[in-house]
């Protein structure tokens, strides 16, 4: 499958293979629980830029008291919003706590030549 660049084309192109009709923006809060992610709130986005930051910043900050996150994802509903949420804290929690990729020693030979060269 080819790289998909953006959240936005990823979400076009599910919709287009399932048949349905384009997908919006929709604001998820939730919250990281050590491995798991709470939602607490799905709505979807206003379309217009304004209306849509005046809506950001008050959940923004409505949120601030409880250490939540507001998320912007495209979706075709609110299931498909929360699902796609869960996934991209799910991928962020797996990118910081996996290892280091073994690199087969390449650390080891800079490190090496570097103090060679010294």
């Amino acid at each position: 499958m080819a790289h998909i660049k953006s959240r936005r084309a990823a979400a076009i192109l599910r919709a287009r293979r399932r048949g349905e009709s384009s997908p919006r923006k929709y604001f998820v809060v939730g919250r990281e629980d050590s491995a798991t992610y709470t939602v607490w709130h799905t709505e979807p986005a206003p379309a217009d830029q304004a209306r849509f930051q005046e809506r950001l910043d008050d959940l923004t900050s409505e949120s601030a008291d409880e250490c939540v996150d507001v998320t912007t994802v495209y979706a075709l509903s609110n299931k498909d919003a929360v699902d796609q949420a869960r996934r991209a804290h799910s991928a962020e929690i797996h990118a910081r706590t996996a290892p280091p990729a073994d690199d087969g020693g390449a650390i080891y030979w800079r490190a090496f030549w570097a103090g060679a060269t010294s």
